[in-house]
């Protein structure tokens, strides 16, 4: 029994992350960017930096991170969208040579045509509106991430100097 109520919590508990899978991911990264770039702010503060700069001094730290990432991203994505008229014409052509070689074992020509429609690299503009909506997605993640920086930031400098 208790092991039956245990795992169902832990489905309600996996069941619920995944609702808030939005909200996670971008606060961990956050988290995680504002931890990666705290050495920055202590070396700042041993060296007698103003609480003012050194919480300046992150927070553009932090957006640069967050900066490369994007551009990181978006260049990838560019990339992306100039090799693919490459590979369209590829991939039609193996295309062409599988359903030769299907054929060649006995395939009819009827389920061939199906074979080969379903092979249509023209299909991918489908993939792409995904992409397109992935990347909106991301945008309004980022500017969420950017926010929550800012705060996590200043909130560090506070930290670190209540502490030690």
């Amino acid at each position: 029994m208790v092991v039956l109520l245990g795992t169902a919590a832990a489905v309600i508990v996996a069941a619920g992350l995944r609702s808030v899978a939005w909200l996670i991911a971008p606060a961990f990264l956050a988290l995680v960017i504002v931890i990666a770039v705290a050495p920055v702010q202590r070396w700042f503060r041993r060296h007698g930096w103003p609480r003012w700069a050194v919480t300046i001094v992150l927070v553009v730290a932090v957006y640069g991170v967050v900066l490369a990432i994007g551009l990181t991203i978006g260049v990838s994505v560019a990339r992306f969208a100039t090799a693919l008229p490459e590979y369209t014409a590829g991939g039609r052509s193996l295309a062409e040579q599988a359903t030769g070689l299907l054929a060649q074992f006995g395939v009819g020509p009827d389920q061939l045509r199906q074979i080969r429609d379903s092979l249509d690299p023209s299909q991918l503009s489908g993939l792409i509106a995904g992409l397109l909506g992935s990347v909106a997605s991301l945008a309004t993640n980022l500017v969420f991430i950017l926010t929550l920086l800012l705060f996590l930031s200043v909130e560090t400098g506070s930290v670190a100097t209540g502490c030690g």
